[in-house]
């Protein structure tokens, strides 16, 4: 009888232990779990706070650089260097102990203007980005008949019981206006994902980065213009745009002759006519900054016209919180020390046209 009831509490002991044990196991599971969760939350609400810092430095490189180019230096040789040429833009950085910034400083020449461009300049720029000829015909002659008419506007709204409707001049007031036009989707105007070779994912540049509606010029600035824009001019092919670039990498040019005696690219007649190199005055920023050791950094954008008759020197004529610059701009940031990653190069005129407009 005693044995009996021996076993019995030794059963009874041992379904406790497991029971017990599953118990603990399922604590254990659960505390994991919740370590798991506050190390994600804190791991976001540190790369929250690494972006919002970066942002605001970028800011200010951003406004740095809009005051100096509003109020450049008297001497010329200060404000060549405060901007040095490099890679077909012009460069400002801030650098410290904990953060670095880099502004790239463009002119929105370097982009066909899309209220000036040639319907036939237009539609190889579509051409070279991948839209067939048939469709960047269409394309370029929806655009050319766009800017040519009157849009009304939807009636404002008013109190009154009828609201007369605002006229819009013609022409674009936006790039992204062109999404206006028939045809013309957000996959064209932004890009898509292509697969590279390397099997990474890479987002397409669309026609929004090589057009502007602000520089009001009709010829494109040899020194700020991308590839893809040369290649759009007559008689020139993806070869000779980029033999083009190659050349102004560490020396900007200072005329069409200096283009043609630089390089094996030359242009003539139509070509020549739709190029230059004086800058337009109007200018887009793009600043970039993070925090050393994070791999958080954030970009935004802003185009400010160079304008005396402004107290402040300038108007800002568009301003983008958010932005996803191409890798070419993006890899200034990987300078983390303090010296000049451009030491060495020779300063040129590219910068003093934009303190005496």
């Amino acid at each position: 009888m005693n044995s009996s009831v021996s076993n019995q509490i030794n059963a009874s002991t041992g379904f406790v232990l497991i029971a017990l044990l599953w118990v603990l196991a399922g604590v254990s599971l659960l505390a994991l779990n919740l370590a798991s969760s506050v190390r994600t939350e804190a791991s976001i609400a540190v790369s929250v706070g690494e972006a919002e810092k970066a942002y605001f430095v970028a800011r200010g490189g951003v406004e740095e650089v809009i005051y100096r180019l509003s109020f450049p230096e008297k001497e010329v040789t200060q404000q060549l260097k405060a901007f040095p040429y490099a890679d077909g833009m012009n460069h400002f950085w801030i650098r410290n102990e904990e953060v670095v910034c880099h502004v790239a400083i463009l002119d929105e020449a370097g982009k066909l203007d899309l209220n000036r461009c040639k319907e036939e300049t237009l539609q190889k720029l579509m051409e070279t980005l991948g839209i067939e000829s048939g469709q960047s015909a269409e394309l370029a002659q929806a655009v050319a008949d766009w800017r040519k008419a009157d849009h009304s506007t939807d009636s404002v709204q008013s109190d009154q019981p009828a609201s007369r409707p605002l006229l819009k001049k013609p022409g674009f007031t936006s790039v992204e206006e062109l999404l206006s036009v028939p045809g013309i989707s957000r996959e064209i105007l932004y890009g898509i994902p292509r697969q590279g070779g390397d099997g990474k994912i890479r987002i397409s540049r669309g026609l929004a980065q090589y057009v502007t509606v602000y520089s009001d010029k009709s010829q494109i600035n040899l020194n700020y213009a991308a590839p893809e824009v040369l290649a759009s001019l007559p008689e020139v092919d993806m070869d000779a745009a980029n033999s083009i670039v190659q050349e102004r990498q560490d020396q900007p040019y200072t005329s069409s002759s200096d283009l043609n005696q630089r390089t094996t690219a030359v242009l003539r007649g139509e070509a020549l006519s739709q190029i230059g190199t004086e800058p337009s005055g109007v200018y887009c920023l793009i600043a970039s900054a993070r925090l050393k050791g994070s791999k958080v950094h954030r970009s935004l954008r802003t185009i400010v016209k160079l304008d005396r008759t402004f107290k402040t020197g300038h108007e800002r004529l568009i301003w983008y919180d958010e932005d996803w610059p191409p890798a070419e701009i993006l890899k200034w940031t990987s300078y983390q020390d303090n010296s000049n990653p451009l030491q060495g190069l020779s300063f040129t005129r590219s910068l003093r046209s934009m303190g005496e407009l």
